[in-house]
């Protein structure tokens, strides 16, 4: 089963940062989405990729947002 993982940044420095460590860690570019109107990352990895998809994500800070639980990474299950 696939993960869906979101981080939210407070700029789009962070997410270019964030999404070029992705990409020089294997994963594959069509499993990354960005908003340009937003700096927010979408991940989707298998299961077993989360904990270090979590990990790079996190070194570029991801910020809390409003309303959230106190983890700014958010995961979903979704069927590959």
């Amino acid at each position: 089963m696939a993960r869906t993982i979101v981080a939210v940044y407070d700029s789009q420095y962070q997410v270019k940062n964030a999404i070029d460590d992705l990409i020089a860690n294997g994963i594959p570019q069509e499993d990354i989405r960005s908003d340009d109107a937003k700096p927010r990352i979408t991940v989707t990895v298998p299961d077993a990729a989360q904990p270090e998809i979590a990990e790079i994500l996190e070194r570029y800070q991801p910020a809390h947002p409003p309303g959230s639980p106190a983890e700014p990474l958010h995961t979903a299950n979704r069927p590959r």
